[in-house]
């Protein structure tokens, strides 16, 4: 998800999965990427890391992102799988 960008600042994004292709483990495990980045925003920090999920990326999952203030909970099939301490407070 990316802000709307109506003025520049407001141009961060929430990143609710990457797969990397180049990291996965015979269809068993996978590195996942989750996280924030700010492009023009300067209250966000670039927060952004791929963390090693037991998931089959050839299956169909639910990714998640849960947005509230001042933070966002990332999940993959309802478990949480990363939380940042930082949230765009604009609409995306």
């Amino acid at each position: 998800m990316v802000g709307i960008e109506d003025l520049p600042h407001r141009s961060a994004e929430i990143c609710i999965f990457e797969v990397f292709g180049d990291a996965i483990d015979e269809g068993r495990s996978a590195a996942v990427g989750v996280g924030v980045h700010p492009f023009r925003d300067p209250a966000i920090v670039d927060e952004f890391a791929a963390a090693r999920v037991v998931v089959d990326v050839g299956e169909p999952h639910v990714y998640a992102a849960d947005w509230g203030p001042g933070r966002v909970d990332f999940m993959i099939d309802g478990e949480r799988v990363r939380t940042v301490e930082q949230a765009p407070d604009y609409p995306m």
